[in-house]
């Protein structure tokens, strides 16, 4: 692989590693991914993201092929590759915190409350339930 993705890769666990440390994960409940030109690095199936190493990154295709990595990427890979195809988004987290959670369980997007949300885009909507990993959740979330 290119320096350019192992940087990806490094970059990408150590995002893991602060997402777990802040609570923001539990065990094997999330997955991130970085766009990089054509590629998408993305975090392995099952991985615990608070030990997860850059060599556990998976490289994908824009088709979900794996080019490079030695783990399944996540079992929301189509989630990831569907928001980066309708979207300019340059990196995806997914996860399930218990106050996103409940946000998402009782709105239909979470207004702008602070002026730090103005630098991501303004309010977040949230999409409505699906089973993790099906094409409807992937759908859901790219629409929203």
């Amino acid at each position: 692989m290119s320096q350019v993705l192992e940087q990806e890769r490094a970059q990408l666990a150590g995002a893991c590693h602060r997402v777990a440390a802040k609570g923001l994960v539990t065990g094997t409940a999330g997955n991130l991914s970085i766009r990089v030109k054509d590629h998408v690095v993305i975090t392995p199936t099952g991985g615990v993201l608070e030990d997860l190493t850059p060599e556990m990154m998976t490289v994908v295709d824009f088709d979900g092929q794996i080019v490079d990595g030695d783990l399944a990427p996540t079992s929301e890979l189509e989630l990831h590759l569907l928001v980066y195809k309708r979207s300019f988004a340059k990196a995806v987290a997914h996860a399930h915190g218990l106050a996103s959670t409940a946000v998402a369980c009782t709105h239909e997007e979470l207004p702008v409350i602070h002026y730090g949300q103005l630098m991501l885009g303004g309010s977040v909507r949230t999409a409505p339930y699906a089973t993790f990993g099906s094409p409807e959740l992937a759908e859901n979330v790219a629409t929203a």
